[in-house]
């Protein structure tokens, strides 16, 4: 009977030993990156990325999005905690308004290529917990563009114009967005073979339009034959084809 009372003595003693342990130092893997391990508030996570994990035809000057669970630290978001594989060079930011770090690649990605994005546990959020764990995903590039761009048809004034008022804005727009610094910052336009007027360029937000502003007393009389193509170096798109050649042609309002 002596002996089976110190048994159960023994027991109790070594259960509130074990219990004071736990309440000391608790449990789990510690408290190194990756595990939440000190710190306040939620654990953070990745919620969504963009592109998506698989996702192909990705355009080569995408940029990459992580969006977390919690608002994050955004001195532990930068090049170090976000990577891209194949040695990738990017500028990389955090939108606190939106959880988001995106990741800018510093040029184009290469074409048909698979890209691993990884966020690593040394992001913390803002109450200094690390990420759960680290987070990657991949996607696929588009297959190189060899198109060459085209002006559209529904340019303004239309070809072959007659009688166009001297205030008309004329626009080029495209058949896919250009690279803008192709083009001249101001474009030397002749008119017949004695006069030409120099107009600034400007552009809708997607690069597929250009629009030529005349000055304020009005586009100069005469017979216009416009080509944007004939410029030298010649114009491309942002994938490096040059513009098909295209002349617009149109006659304005006599004085």
């Amino acid at each position: 009977m002596w002996v089976r009372t110190s048994r159960v003595s023994t027991a109790l003693v070594s259960l509130a030993l074990f219990t004071a342990l736990i309440a000391t130092f608790g449990c789990g893997g510690g408290s190194g990156p990756g595990n939440g391990g000190g710190g306040t508030g939620p654990i953070p996570t990745v919620l969504s990325a963009s592109p998506g994990e698989g996702a192909t035809n990705v355009g080569t000057n995408a940029d990459i999005f992580a969006i977390f669970s919690t608002d994050m630290n955004g001195s532990t978001i930068n090049a170090s905690t976000f990577t891209l594989s194949g040695g990738v060079s990017a500028t990389v930011s955090y939108d606190a308004a939106h959880r988001t770090a995106i990741l800018h690649p510093n040029g184009n990605l290469a074409a048909s290529t698979q890209y691993t994005a990884t966020v690593s546990t040394a992001a913390m959020s803002s109450g200094g917990k690390h990420l759960n764990a680290t987070f990657a995903w991949t996607f696929t590039t588009a297959a190189a563009d060899s198109t060459a761009p085209t002006v559209l048809s529904n340019t303004t004034p239309a070809q072959n114009a007659t009688n166009v008022a001297l205030n008309t804005v004329i626009k080029f727009p495209f058949s896919e967005p250009m690279n803008t610094t192709t083009f001249p910052a101001t474009w030397e336009i002749a008119i017949d073979a004695t006069h030409s007027v120099f107009l600034t360029p400007s552009w809708n937000a997607t690069g597929t339009e250009l629009s030529l502003t005349p000055p304020a007393s009005g586009l100069p009389a005469g017979v216009y034959d416009i080509s944007p193509a004939a410029l030298v170096p010649p114009p491309e798109d942002v994938a490096g084809n040059a513009l098909t050649p295209f002349t617009l042609h149109f006659t304005t309002v006599q004085p």
